[in-house]
């Protein structure tokens, strides 16, 4: 597995054989400028320092795996009484990694001396202390005299922990125009509503209980409390192969293969692409309407999701498992479900990816006419639920591009379209708050909504007007750039013989920024290339993909984006030419 997720009984068993003196002690002398020392922002700790107060080991330092410490933390902490469930969990599971994450990179200088039975004396250094001044960390109780594990994570501790790990809590510093990771903390606080006692520091777990009642997802409730400068990454957004706790994002590609379909996933590196995995899906390429990438089953890995055509439509599932896919299932698309366009995106905010399904109509259809878009629930099972309509909007898909992706930073996919019949002009239709009301007043009290505005998507409205760009010399993708948890536009436009690479932010509110130049190549020709939007480098701010033509072969390169002050450029890497891939053939994800 990619990160290291004992099971339950697993991890009272390291516990046991902490307690028999195998933890280890700090080894890191207390005059040194840092104790535990980590320095990556973007990946959790793989151990931590605690100073215990109690315990066979008290008054000394245990060296404890971090997984093994947050997992016993938030057992303590997070009470699964009362109105609980997944996004609590998930909660809590971050604001407790958060702050001892925190913890292992900003030493306070807290030591403790100690007498050993030789008379020699012993200093240690700790991150943290085992109480209510850090956290309660208390991995064993006394019973009749001997230690047994206490505080052992349950399935969904553990669970929770695992959909979270990879995320990072940061936070813009408008003065040094850069962004850091912060401290965050927790509290039992007061019946309050939800994230109104907001401070941009802590959560408040009585007011966090009536999020969870409103119905808000994990997004949506961490933006409650640590808005307005809060940039939330998930780095594995396309991570296919299992690179460890690395988390590169990968890139993959499907192609004719006689009468199959052969894939091929190139792992993403520091600077370019590695030699493809590959495989074969017996699938005939030309029965392939539409394919997406998303984590179906919530394992941490993205999946390749198929649409595919014949005297019954389906949709063909291929789990990715860290070194490929499994053979594909299937299951049939039922009477009626439109299968003109296919979209994977998490539409509900559970963190599991969905199917969207798209017609064309030149008008809104009434309540009585199939929608527009309809959305096929994903489960953790690998199965999808029933289509339920999504929305309602005037859509031309021989005229009209779509994309699903995050823009409004809620967690949900919201529906982008590119309308070229004037210039280029960017729409979207947002997805719907969780719990609102027209007055404004849903944050006032406490309880359940009073108005919920329901499943799906607002009407769609114009984000980004261009219309000095053609659209045939316009190609487009949905990528992170700046990390703040929106999806941005990124255009690849045609400038003479090359191309110039413009990305425009999504901003908080509603609406794109205006388009700026991030990249620029004479040597590209704009016929020559294809874009994809990946977080390569597992950094949270989204990179470019670029398939190029190479003779007959395909080439794969990403422009790194890079963060200046507030501007974000890209910067390309190292080009990898597959020559046994044929450029007219390729269909990228």
């Amino acid at each position: 597995m990619k990160n290291p997720r004992p099971s339950a009984w697993a991890l009272v068993a390291v516990l046991v054989v902490g307690l028999l003196g195998s933890a280890g002690t700090a080894s890191v002398a207390a005059a040194s400028a840092q104790c535990t020392g980590w320095t990556d922002e973007f990946h959790p700790p793989t151990e931590i320092r605690v100073l215990r107060k109690r315990g066979p080991n008290a008054g000394r330092v245990e060296v404890v795996p971090f997984w093994n410490y947050v997992g016993t933390v938030l057992a303590a902490e997070y009470s699964t009484s009362g109105p609980r469930g997944p996004i609590w969990m998930r909660m809590g599971a971050q604001s407790v990694k958060q702050y001892a994450w925190y913890y292992t990179m900003h030493w306070r200088g807290g030591s403790v001396t100690f007498t050993n039975e030789d008379g020699s004396t012993t200093t240690q250094c700790f991150d943290v202390r085992d109480s209510t001044a850090d956290q309660i960390y208390k991995p064993e109780r006394l019973v009749d005299g001997e230690w047994v594990p206490a505080n052992v994570p349950s399935a969904a501790n553990l669970a929770a922990m695992a959909e979270t790990w990879p995320n990072s809590l940061r936070k813009w510093v408008v003065k040094k125009q850069k962004s850091r990771l912060f401290l965050s903390g927790y509290r039992s606080g007061k019946k309050n509503p939800c994230g109104t006692d907001s401070d941009g520091f802590k959560v408040w777990q009585k007011s966090l209980a009536d999020c969870i009642v409103k119905g808000l997802n994990y997004e949506e409730t961490q933006r409650r409390y640590y808005e307005p400068r809060l940039l939330l990454v998930d780095p594995r957004e396309r991570d296919i192969l299992d690179d460890g706790s690395a988390y590169f994002g990968d890139m993959g590609v499907l192609s004719p293969s006689g009468g199959n379909t052969a894939w091929r996933v190139y792992a993403g590196l520091a600077d370019g692409f590695d030699d493809p995995v590959t495989g074969t899906f017996t699938i005939d390429s030309n029965n392939i309407r539409g394919h997406g990438m998303g984590d179906v089953t919530g394992d941490g890995f993205a999946d390749l999701v198929m649409l595919t055509t014949g005297t019954t439509n389906k949709l063909r599932l291929a789990v990715a498992n860290g070194a490929g896919y499994g053979a594909p299932s299937s299951q049939d698309l039922p009477t009626g479900a439109p299968s003109r366009q296919f979209l994977v995106g998490d539409f509900n905010g559970d963190l599991l990816a969905d199917v969207g399904l798209l017609r064309s109509t030149l008008v809104a259809p009434p309540p009585d006419e199939p929608a527009t878009l309809v959305v096929m629930l994903g489960a953790a099972t690998g199965t999808f639920g029933a289509p339920q309509d999504w929305w309602r909007g005037a859509l031309d898909l021989d005229a009209q591009q779509v994309a699903a992706g995050d823009v409004n930073g809620d967690g949900k996919a919201d529906l982008v379209i590119r309308d070229a019949s004037a210039g280029v002009t960017f729409w979207v239709a947002p997805s719907f708050a969780s719990c609102a009301d027209p007055a404004g007043y849903a944050f006032t009290y406490w309880g359940p909504c009073t108005f919920v505005p329901g499943i799906g998507l607002d009407v769609a409205a114009p984000w980004l007007d261009k219309p000095s760009w053609s659209a045939a010399d316009v190609k487009w993708t949905l990528t992170d750039f700046d990390r703040d948890g929106r999806n941005d536009v990124v255009a690849v436009v045609k400038d003479g013989s090359g191309i110039d690479v413009f990305g425009a932010g999504a901003i908080v509110g509603g609406g794109f920024g205006d388009a700026k130049l991030m990249w620029q190549s004479t040597s590209i020709a704009f016929s020559d290339v294809n874009p994809l939007g990946v977080d390569v480098n597992p950094d949270g701010l989204g990179d470019l993909a670029l398939l190029r033509k190479a003779g007959t072969s395909t080439a794969l390169m990403w422009l790194r984006s890079t963060q200046n002050a507030s501007v974000v450029t890209f910067v390309p890497t190292t080009a990898y030419t597959d020559n046994s891939l044929v450029w007219a053939t390729t269909k990228a994800y």
